[in-house]
């Protein structure tokens, strides 16, 4: 079983938004990160476009944390197939992790509000996560290590060292309304 490890480990936040009409939908998502040991200065802009086939009705868009494992450099990224959604939804979190993340989360809305007020401004989501402090990096490294360790039991692909991307969606940092149940395929590139 692999160890956290920072030099590997990818943080951003991404806009995310999609839809859902009947037997089909897509689901996009444009964002930002940055790699744990050097983060403003690795800085890196990748896209996700995913479509969704099964029963559903709606829409929403979003701010999303973005978070990888297991990936040395951004570029490795490019390519990488989405995994299917039902499979996604079998990681275990361990009841004594739910409010240390609930908490996680907490820390993690003022600074997700202070990178949507800064892209709006300051002219994209780069320039708005590029103006983060040492304080926030420092909360988003605490976040992705309890990620990690609430998910090293129940993820295979982490544990392996495999490559392990996640799109989290923030609450209260969306809006929009979706019911739906199916299976996804899509691919990331990278800009």
């Amino acid at each position: 079983m692999g160890d956290f490890r920072a030099d590997q480990t990818w943080f951003g936040f991404a806009v995310k938004g999609g839809g859902f009409l009947a037997i089909a939908g897509v689901e996009g998502a444009e964002g930002v990160a940055g790699r744990l040991d050097q983060f403003s200065s690795s800085l890196s802009s990748f896209n996700v476009t995913s479509f969704r086939f099964g029963l559903g009705l709606g829409g929403s868009v979003g701010l999303s944390v973005f978070l990888a494992f297991n990936l040395p450099t951004f570029i490795q990224l490019n390519g990488l197939k989405v995994e299917p959604a039902l499979k996604d939804f079998n990681v275990n979190i361990a009841l004594e992790m739910k409010v240390p993340l609930a908490n996680s989360f907490k820390a993690l809305q003022p600074i997700a509000s202070r990178v949507a007020a800064a892209s709006r401004y300051a002219g994209g989501l780069k320039t708005g996560i590029g103006a983060l402090s040492l304080a926030d990096i420092s909360t988003l490294r605490d976040f992705a290590h309890l990620y990690w360790q609430a998910n090293i039991e129940g993820s295979d692909a982490v544990a392996s060292r495999t490559i392990k991307t996640m799109l989290i969606d923030i609450p209260t940092a969306g809006a929009g309304m979706e019911l739906s149940l199916y299976w996804t395929k899509g691919e990331y590139t990278v800009s």
